[in-house]
């Protein structure tokens, strides 16, 4: 078990970084696609030709954090920022102003 979690921590990032703010719900939504993706990148490259050295990858060291962290707290404020209703409203018109100006009417 172990195993198979650190090479899916190895793979994705996103089950290596802090997850206490997550609920489990979330959580177990994350792995179910990490691992549907890691094992459509197994068939589809084949288990040989993926170019990606598990042993190596699964006995290298993830250090963990109990201080502070940031980039944590950036993400979070970010987070709460794209929560907003007017924020959000915005960004969306945002995005759509976007792309009409890159795609116009094609």
């Amino acid at each position: 078990m172990e195993r198979a979690f650190g090479v899916l921590q190895s793979r994705f990032a996103i089950i290596r970084g802090p997850v206490r703010y997550w609920d489990e719900e979330m959580l177990a939504n994350i792995m179910k696609a990490c691992i549907i993706m890691h094992n459509m990148i197994i068939e589809d490259e084949g288990a040989m030709n993926v170019g990606f050295d598990h042993e190596r990858e699964v006995n290298s060291f993830i250090s963990a954090s109990y201080g502070e962290i940031p980039e944590l707290h950036a993400f979070l404020q970010t987070h709460n920022q794209i929560k907003d209703r007017v924020t959000s409203s915005q960004l969306q018109e945002d995005l759509v102003e976007h792309l009409w100006e890159q795609y116009g009417n094609k």
